[in-house]
């Protein structure tokens, strides 16, 4: 019955705009995204009393007058990916103390709208992918007490904005499509939480991360000119509170020594860089905070050995790389692993003894790869869950599997085996299960 009188609410109640535009009364929105529309449309109904998220992204809307939100109350408007070009100094007239979220990236801004000057609650506010020469810090005065999370640049943008340093609550910061190589040491405030730097053209982060002692998250992405080098340039000096470290597609063919000041990191992530290797010191032996790490789009051809100290590393993601075996010792000493995807890898072997110390392995993942049987290695994990083999190459037989009968005896369960046979059409787990045991001398 609560149900159906959502639906009902929902459905019969009258909405802001005429159709195409949809209302959802409870959740208090007006979704006229991806209409094709030139203009925001006429108010059909002033309701008022809410406090309304209106979405007009993907549209072809160019300009947005004075007046043409009348009396409606707008926590969040949403106007990316629009054409826009100019909107009304006064069209935000009585929600001044309401907007709490804008979204004004990827139009045809030339300047920050002087209209943004009079909002004094909007906690995250988007500019980025606007051909905007400068920032006026003047327009965004306003904003200096309510302004949390900011996205602002493009190629555009003709010098770095110093008094970015005047938006103090401004923590969380996205800087999108900059043509600089390099930025001003000073180019954040000592608060930056987290730091979003893509699509730009840094070969260099140039000390910019020194003393950032709040600093959390550090996501570098789509920078294909950034490499080893100009990454160790970024300092790091007291980056105490740094938890997660993520490099997506750059130039980064290794990672640098600068963990010494990051007792606490937590997590990296490396997503479509060139990294063939990493020394072994590239992370300090009484590192034990790491608990995730991701390599994703690598040329790596084996399991680097500065791992091994992690004892609290849980989730290895080291996928698409090149791979093709597993040694006795490229898991040694990482005790708490608990979920291992190799998925994609050329892996062909792994040794018995691989996971010898990995007794609390509950998830591995060995799917896209040219396994041809079921490592024994796992004969050595105590609580296993799953194991994929899906689009390996299982050859689902007596000599293939039979070590698997006597194997079956010892296990309280036998995990879950994903995949099927590559020579009978049958799954694997259903053959382990039901064909194995009927093995012959095995």
């Amino acid at each position: 019955v609560f149900l159906a009188l959502i639906a009902a609410v929902t459905c019969d109640w009258p909405c802001v705009y005429a159709p195409p535009c949809t209302c959802d009364y409870v959740a208090s929105s007006v979704d006229c995204s991806h209409n094709g529309l030139t203009a925001v449309p006429p108010i059909l109904n002033n309701l008022t009393g809410k406090e309304w998220h209106i979405d007009l992204s993907y549209n072809n809307i160019t300009s947005i007058p004075d007046g043409t939100f009348g009396k409606l109350s707008i926590s969040g408007l949403y106007l990316q990916y629009n054409q826009l070009s100019t909107i009304g100094d006064n069209v935000f007239n009585g929600n001044e103390h309401v907007i709490f979220t804008l979204y004004l990236h990827f139009n045809n801004f030339t300047e920050v709208p002087k209209a943004v000057s009079k909002l004094t609650t909007v906690y995250e506010m988007t500019v980025q992918g606007n051909p905007i020469g400068t920032l006026n810090i003047e327009t965004l005065s306003g904003l200096a007490q309510s302004l949390n999370q900011f996205s602002f640049g493009s190629s555009s943008l003709q010098v770095w904005p110093k008094d970015l340093k005047s938006l103090p609550k401004a923590t969380w910061l996205t800087v999108y499509g900059i043509p600089f190589e390099t930025l001003p040491e000073d180019s954040f405030h000592d608060d930056l939480f987290i730091l979003n730097i893509s699509d730009s053209s840094l070969t260099s982060l140039s000390n910019t991360l020194n003393n950032k002692p709040r600093l959390f998250e550090l996501h570098l992405v789509n920078n294909p000119k950034l490499t080893i080098k100009g990454l160790a340039e970024g300092g790091f000096t007291n980056a105490s509170s740094l938890r997660t470290l993520s490099i997506v597609n750059c130039n980064i063919d290794t990672l640098p020594p600068i963990f010494d000041n990051m007792m606490d990191l937590g997590e990296i992530i490396l997503t479509g860089n060139p990294i063939k290797d990493m020394a072994d010191n590239t992370f300090p032996h009484n590192y034990t905070t790491m608990f995730q790490f991701t390599i994703r789009e690598s040329l790596l051809e084996r399991i680097p050995a500065t791992f091994s100290h992690m004892t609290k590393l849980m989730n290895i993601f080291i996928t698409n790389g090149q791979i093709s075996q597993i040694h006795e010792t490229d898991f040694r000493g990482m005790t708490g692993l608990y979920n291992l995807y190799l998925s994609g890898n050329p892996v062909f072997n792994i040794s018995e003894y691989a996971f010898k110390s990995q007794r609390e392995l509950g998830f591995l993942y060995l799917d896209d790869t040219l396994m041809t049987t079921i490592p024994k290695a796992i004969k050595n994990i105590r609580l296993l869950n799953t194991i994929n083999m899906n689009n390996a190459r299982v050859a689902c037989s007596c000599e293939s599997l039979g070590w698997m009968k006597e194997w079956m005896h010892d296990v309280k369960s036998t995990p879950n085996i994903v995949g099927d046979c590559f020579n009978i059409e049958r799954q694997i787990h259903d053959y382990v299960i039901n064909d194995i045991p009927h093995c012959q001398g095995n």
